[in-house]
């Protein structure tokens, strides 16, 4: 054995399973997910809130103020008690807002599991939403939204999803700093009596999930309906997309670089070519060892860093290319981004290109799996995005099959240069 040589993945056995939560569902329909492991010490407590994401909200910003906000006092207790207790037991709160979903996460010792659960009841069922954490968040939140719709990346995501989605679809609508001005106390209360309920809720539990545990937190949030049980009014939101086709250049004066996103609605998870689709756009600007980032970074220096990928959700997914690159190189970067996607369609993957990315995905599914943790917070994500866990086991197994003809039928099905919707941010005055 060459002890110099680092073993190739594809030579190891990579039949791995992943083993399913143990579920259990409470008297009030309430769904618990155990990833048990009785020798660790800690635990992570999830509360999922499968509808709670910024599409459903009515107003712009209660979904992710409702849950950055929610442990700014409850019913019993202010803002300051709620911070003090969670010190006092070293907990770290994950506040997390997606677009179909949020959830906030408790990580904690599991020795003070029954001490906390009073507290967490009153975060999740009681939120009070502090006037003057209130009205600091909105002052911050402005600020960080004036800041950013500076920035050319910014401009390029937010010109890009307006130009493939008609207006009032939740992928075109974001927030200007003049909505921060518009949220009240009264919208998050509402939001959060809305989404955050029982008929909403699912728990994901990670570490010594004991019968103590599951009996304490059928107590505090199993027995009863909590929330208003009248499921919320949830939004439409199928691929319709804007006609025709169209490569969109923002001009910004007094900025040193462009940002360029090129993209098109696509498949979601759900499609029999998905997995192939996913390791086929790994190939083509998934990782450090891409043809995007080779070509366009490596060899001609336009770029720090151009990627791609496939964001899926439970309708539909969004394939996109991202890049900030010099300014004078931008029209040169969608010419190479063309000719790449044309090679693709035309040749084949040669052997070492394709074994590399392959172990590269194979690699990346046992990372995202270390652990009952890492497990948990990965089933989180795809749950609330319509996914289970054998997504990683079809990735997986995606990456040890696929071929290189295989690789270049995705990309003349999926690919077309024709389909992509491309937005250019910079300074084309100063170009010229």
């Amino acid at each position: 054995m060459d002890l110099n040589a680092l073993p190739e993945l594809l030579d190891l056995p990579f039949d791995f399973e992943i083993r399913p939560s143990d579920v259990i569902r409470f008297s009030n329909g309430v769904k618990v997910h155990c990833f048990s492991d009785s020798a660790s010490d800690c635990l992570r407590l999830e509360l999922l809130f499968m509808n709670a994401g910024n599409i459903h909200q009515n107003k712009l910003l209660t979904a992710l103020s409702s849950v950055t906000l929610i442990t700014e006092g409850t019913r019993n207790l202010s803002a300051l008690d709620v911070a003090d207790r969670l010190d006092y037991y070293g907990v770290f709160v994950e506040k997390n807002v997606y677009r179909e979903f949020s959830s906030v996460v408790f990580h904690c010792l599991k020795k003070y599991a029954g001490e906390l659960l009073p507290l967490i009841e009153q975060i999740i069922k009681y939120p009070e939403y502090d006037k003057e954490e209130l009205a600091v968040h909105i002052a911050k939140g402005r600020q960080k939204t004036e800041l950013n719709d500076k920035k050319t990346s910014t401009i390029a995501m937010k010109a890009f999803y307006r130009s493939v989605f008609p207006d009032g679809h939740p992928f075109s609508s974001f927030a200007q700093k003049e909505d921060w001005d518009a949220l009240t106390r009264e919208d998050l209360l509402s939001f959060s009596r809305q989404f955050y309920s029982s008929s909403q809720c699912e728990i994901i539990l990670a570490g010594d999930c004991s019968d103590e545990l599951i009996s304490s937190l059928e107590l505090y949030f199993g027995k009863s309906s909590w929330g208003e049980t009248s499921s919320p009014l949830l939004k439409d939101y199928d691929a319709k997309t804007l006609l025709p086709v169209k490569t969109e250049f923002v001009n910004k004066q007094d900025t040193s670089q462009s940002s360029i996103m090129v993209g098109k609605p696509c498949i979601n998870h759900l499609h029999e070519d998905f997995f192939k689709l996913k390791v086929l756009v790994c190939l083509f600007g998934g990782y450090f060892g891409s043809r995007l980032m080779t070509n366009i970074r490596e060899e001609k220096a336009y770029t720090y860093g151009i990627s791609a990928d496939i964001k899926t959700n439970r309708r539909f997914g969004v394939l996109s290319i991202l890049a900030d690159v010099k300014l004078d190189k931008a029209k040169e970067t969608l010419k190479e981004i063309d000719f790449e996607i044309e090679r693709l369609q035309n040749d084949l993957a040669d052997e070492d290109e394709l074994r590399n990315v392959k172990n590269y995905l194979l690699g990346e599914c046992l990372r995202g799996l270390d652990g009952v943790t890492e497990v948990a917070d990965r089933f989180s994500y795809l749950r609330g995005t319509g996914c289970s866990l054998s997504y990683f086991q079809q990735l997986a197994q995606a990456a040890k099959c696929v071929s290189a003809e295989d690789l270049r039928l995705m990309a003349q099905k999926y690919l077309d240069r024709n389909e992509m919707y491309r937005v250019v941010v910079g300074n084309f005055e100063a170009d010229n």
